[in-house]
């Protein structure tokens, strides 16, 4: 279904002009990742980690494990709500057809690409992948070669991702200095 015109979020706000869209989007966005980011360093954010690894250990050690899961449910709902919202609004357009099988394949690779179980994972593998494919779109016909070139040069050589290695970089220490 096409949207007649993008919503109105405050009186003022007119998100049909890209520019006001785009800054209303960054703001949605970035302070959503710094505080799933902050979740994860959080006692929160490790009892999460704990359940993934062991749910019946931390069910033993006292945990509610199953109100934490549902709290994590309901926030990644309301997160991927955002999202739909702003992909609606972008795209003036609103159907189930819009994630079809394969958008669903390529935002698992973005992913796979950033760094699986990386807060920042997911947004360096957008990044990545949109800007090779954009490129890549421009100067060559089979331009998904080179991405599934680097979808398995990431597996091979930097299996926990892009978003690892440059946390791996920064943590390492300078050459000369004793770690």
């Amino acid at each position: 279904y096409t949207l007649m015109s993008r919503p109105t979020l405050l009186p003022g706000l007119d998100l049909g002009h890209e520019p006001t869209f785009y800054w209303v989007g960054l703001a949605l966005v970035v302070p959503l990742l710094w505080l799933m980011h902050r979740a994860t360093r959080a006692r929160f954010g490790h009892a999460l980690m704990g359940i993934r690894d062991n749910e019946t250990r931390m069910r033993a050690l006292g945990y509610p494990v199953l109100r934490l899961q549902w709290v994590a449910f309901v926030l990644a709902g309301a997160v991927a709500g955002v999202a739909g919202a702003l992909l609606a609004a972008g795209n003036n357009f609103v159907s189930p057809t819009t994630m079809h099988w394969t958008q669903s394949a390529t935002l698992v690779v973005m992913v796979v690409i950033g760094g699986m179980g990386r807060s920042w994972g997911g947004p360096v593998g957008a990044a990545v992948w949109l800007l090779l494919e954009e490129v890549l779109k421009l100067h060559a016909e089979y331009w998904h070669l080179p991405l599934g070139l680097l979808l398995v040069a990431v597996a091979l050589w930097a299996p926990r991702g892009l978003a690892a290695l440059a946390g791996r970089r920064a943590s390492a220490p300078e050459p000369g200095r004793a770690p």
